[in-house]
């Protein structure tokens, strides 16, 4: 396991918000975060949108309850083994939600469709999400075959052309977004929130009660000078305005 999150295609789009709840995540299932963002950026097509449907279009309402839609593109499938544990969402409500938000129920569904299994590497994170029941299975293991509507679904996925789609033929896309985000190395610092903005103007940093107080006592005589000033310039009217009259 590790805490650091590497550049991930669409990942650097995220706000610090996200990825410390990704890193929790990893945390909650003893897993790489990365894993967990390498299986998101593929199925959100790199968008990390909580709107998001079946290529990489945004969720328009009830005439898209039949398309997945999020982070790990819930299926109607989904919803219902959730909801049969209590855990009740609409894809409406989903789509909704900040990305951050998503992924608590990302959590949900995860623990609904592993029970008591573990995930050992990026594959069987795939799998929670692609087949669930091949999680802990070989690469070999056969998800799909030829000419169910399962298989001309993921045809795609077919790497060889054999008619069949094992785990690793649908596990390599994850793995090659993995392996490109290890090549660029770390994820640079999330856009917007105040760390950013302090980063920004390095001078200002977060502010001690003595800085704080200071700044009062700043405007405070700010304040004052410009009522002298104010004042003087009132008189100088008045003087004016005296003279004018008479």
């Amino acid at each position: 396991m590790t805490d650091s999150l590497l550049a991930v295609r669409g990942l650097e789009t995220t706000t610090r918000a996200f990825r410390t709840r990704l890193i929790a995540l990893g945390a909650d299932f003893s897993v790489d975060p990365n894993w967990l963002a390498a299986v998101i950026s593929f199925e959100s097509a790199g968008t990390f949108a909580s709107n998001v449907t079946f290529g990489g279009g945004h969720y328009r309402g009830p005439q898209d309850n039949a398309k997945a839609v999020g982070l790990i593109q819930f299926t109607n499938t989904a919803l219902a083994a959730m909801a049969s544990r209590g855990a009740v969402v609409t894809k409406a409500q989903l789509a909704a939600m900040l990305p951050e938000d998503q992924l608590n129920w990302v959590k949900i569904y995860l623990a609904t469709v592993l029970g008591s299994r573990q995930m050992l590497n990026i594959g069987d994170v795939y799998m929670a999400v692609f087949a669930p029941m091949a999680v802990g299975k070989p690469d070999s293991q056969v998800l799909y075959l030829s000419p169910t509507p399962a298989y001309t679904a993921n045809r795609a996925l077919d790497r060889n052309g054999d008619g069949t789609i094992t785990r690793g033929e649908a596990s390599a896309p994850v793995k090659a977004i993995l392996a490109e985000a290890a090549r660029r190395g770390p994820l640079p610092p999330a856009a917007g929130g105040e760390g950013d903005a302090l980063a920004a103007f390095p001078d200002s940093g977060r502010s001690s009660v003595d800085d704080l107080t200071s700044i009062r006592q700043s405007v405070a005589d700010a304040r004052t000078e410009i009522c002298a000033r104010l004042d003087t310039v009132n008189a100088s009217l008045r003087e004016i305005t005296s003279r004018l009259g008479g």
